[in-house]
């Protein structure tokens, strides 16, 4: 009799599942945010850049930086960290998850990086008031690159230390 294997994490040789469980789901969540920021419309986005801006005038007239011309450098400034999040959780998911071959599955990473850029800028072409850039694309991609290599400098330098404490 020919028995079926069900799916599960644990046929996957996952060390820490709970954890790649969690790393999957916020980088669902996190996408869906992106996706989500895009389809509100040029009003609603003004508004919430907006309000950061107000709340970050304080500092920033106290470092002598005009608030009034950082508008621009803002709305990058969050296209670039919300990617690098995005960077640092595909490399979550790829250095807890049953992947071989971690260097290729760094570049394939960053393609799923640059493919939800593309999909995000593409979203707001039908979105009123907002159109997709290419160089926000870039912006993105740039922050994914670098929350993966932040995020795989971080797990090198740990498995030297967790290796020199086993030797010792």
């Amino acid at each position: 009799m020919l028995m079926r294997s069900r799916l599960s994490v644990h046929n996957l040789n996952i060390r820490h599942p709970k954890m790649w469980l969690g790393v999957c789901m916020a980088l669902g969540v996190v996408t869906l945010l992106i996706w989500g920021n895009s389809m509100r419309t040029s009003t609603q986005s003004a508004q919430q850049s907006s309000s950061l801006l107000a709340f970050l005038t304080p500092w920033l007239t106290a470092l002598g930086i005009q608030p009034e011309g950082f508008h621009t450098i803002l709305r990058k400034l969050a296209h670039f960290s919300e990617y690098g999040l995005l960077g640092v959780l595909w490399t979550m998911e790829l250095w807890l998850g049953p992947h071989r071959g971690k260097r290729r599955g760094t570049m394939e990473r960053l393609s799923l990086c640059m493919l939800t850029a593309f999909l995000d800028e593409t979203i707001q072409l039908f979105v009123p008031g907002r159109s997709g850039e290419i160089r926000d694309v870039w912006i993105d991609t740039a922050g994914a690159w670098t929350g993966i290599m932040i995020t795989t400098c971080l797990v090198c330098i740990a498995a030297k230390f967790r290796n020199r404490n086993k030797n010792m």
